[in-house]
């Protein structure tokens, strides 16, 4: 996962278009690499196919190409909301910083190729710089600079790092297999690139043309590696975790599912895998003939494993659907150098069907006379006699007056049971009611008010699943849009 704070910058290099202003940027805050180490960022509409072990995020959002602020969903933001990157001259940059950097801002108003105010405070985890041939004016901050070997282009200032001289202006810009420095030949840069997307080959070298990649033994090299080792590099060691469709879901006491677990290279000894479920799931890798809540998978090979999986019935009644993560950790290895116990394993996301529903039944928001409170009620049925888990009661504003998405009520249900007649009431104390015996009554004393808990105007009064806590007063609407992209994640 990468760290909050994490970005992928461009920053501007042409002389006429002032050096080190911010043009592009996109925040990777907490995406997730994929199993083989990569992430890939497409625009919308790309035809690319992927390594399938990758991270793909596309465009998928109403702007063009990567889209831009609200029209990405990339987040994605360019100068002027541009949806292309800067063309050289340009640094891309990787970097970690507290405060998000700010497009359109001038990281170097000297244009000496010093990075100044805000910039002091990036961590560069990586760069590399793409010159054109302007020349003098024309700046560079990456540890690695594609400079033109000859006047004007040359003339272009690059303040430090690593300067390779090339007869081209790159147009493409890569790591030549699994490296991890800056050193000139562990890159490759290429312009004049053959073929059409998504059978593309690096420039060649012709008479007409000259050279067009470096180093030279890459021309004409296929890009067929998106999403994985560039150029035939070595696969990177690591423990798979595959879906057999997509997603893994099961019901309580009921329907099945099950994923498939490997390691990617053959190890030089054995290596457990220990595999830990959250109840109410249990795991089984020997075909169903036992589960429980943690088994140990031993590999000496690459062979895959299948994981079944199931959830028991917890006798509780929550949300029709949520989702549950068994993790994965290498506990023993006889492979350290490639299999280390701290070897980062993605998660099987597990999509949980309760049996148990619970549904609104009836509420009375609005009672004949000139006070509400003590007479308002909610009324909720389900499966009798089943205790309530991760269920919330709230109600929240329609109005433009009161704040359209704005939390007025939140019962919190967790723990409660529903009557042996599989009804439960939230209703005041001192209500002038008499609910049936069977029934569960939850006293909730806001509704005490006597204006009562709910407003007489436009509200929504939602049953949430989730297990994270929810307050009164929150703004579960910020873009009064009618979407409440406020609630929790798991809700």
């Amino acid at each position: 996962m990468l760290p909050e704070g994490c970005y992928l910058i461009s920053l501007e290099g042409d002389f006429d278009f002032n050096p080190g202003v911010v043009q592009n940027r996109f925040d990777l805050s907490g995406r997730r690499l994929g199993q083989n180490g990569f992430l890939v960022l497409l625009q919308k509409f790309h035809h690319y196919r992927p390594n399938l072990l990758s991270t793909v995020l596309t465009n998928s959002d109403t702007g063009a190409g990567w889209g831009s602020g609200s029209s990405s969903s990339v987040r994605h933001q360019g100068e002027n909301n541009q949806t292309e990157l800067e063309n050289p001259s340009c640094t891309l940059l990787l970097i970690q910083s507290g405060v998000p950097p700010a497009v359109g801002d001038d990281v170097d108003p000297l244009n000496d190729g010093a990075l100044k105010g805000t910039a002091t405070n990036w961590t560069v985890l990586d760069s590399v710089s793409l010159l054109d041939n302007t020349g003098s004016g024309d700046v560079a901050y990456g540890r690695i600079t594609f400079r033109r070997d000859r006047s004007p282009g040359s003339g272009a200032l690059v303040a430090a790092g690593t300067i390779v001289p090339v007869p081209f202006t790159a147009s493409y810009v890569g790591r030549n297999g699994n490296t991890m420095d800056w050193a000139p030949t562990n890159w490759v840069a290429s312009d004049s690139l053959l073929g059409k997307a998504p059978s593309l080959f690096l420039g060649s070298v012709a008479a007409t043309t000259g050279t067009n990649t470096y180093p030279l033994k890459r021309s004409r090299a296929a890009l067929n590696s998106l999403g994985g080792p560039n150029f035939g590099a070595p696969i990177v060691p690591s423990v798979l975790v595959r879906e057999r469709g997509t997603n893994t879901l099961v019901t309580e006491a009921g329907l099945r599912d099950s994923y498939l677990l490997s390691l990617s290279t053959r190890p030089t000894g054995a290596v457990t895998v220990t595999i830990s479920a959250p109840p109410p799931l249990e795991v089984s890798s020997d075909e169903g003939r036992t589960f429980g809540g943690q088994r140990a998978v031993p590999f000496a090979s690459t062979a895959a494993r299948s994981i079944l999986v199931r959830a028991v019935d917890d006798g509780a009644a929550g949300p029709p659907r949520r989702t549950l993560e068994i993790t994965h950790a290498i506990t023993t290895t006889l492979s350290p150098g490639t299999y280390p116990t701290d070897t980062l394993i993605l998660p099987t996301r597990v999509t949980l069907v309760d049996s148990n529903l619970v549904l609104l039944s009836e509420a009375k928001v609005n009672p004949p006379g000139g006070e509400d409170g003590p007479n308002e009620y909610v009324e909720l049925r389900g499966s009798p006699g089943k205790m309530l888990t991760n269920l919330w009661l709230i109600a929240v504003a329609g109005t433009e007056q009161e704040n359209p998405g704005l939390t007025e009520l939140v019962v919190d249900l967790n723990g409660r049971r529903l009557g042996t007649n599989g009804l439960l009431v939230i209703a005041s104390p001192g209500h002038p009611y008499s609910f049936a015996p069977a029934t569960s009554v939850v006293l909730e004393t806001a509704l005490t008010n006597s204006g009562g808990a709910f407003n007489n105007k436009s509200f929504s009064l939602l049953l949430i699943g989730t297990t994270n806590q929810l307050a009164v007063g929150q703004d579960l609407d910020a873009g009064d849009n009618g979407v409440p992209e406020g609630l929790p994640v798991d809700a």
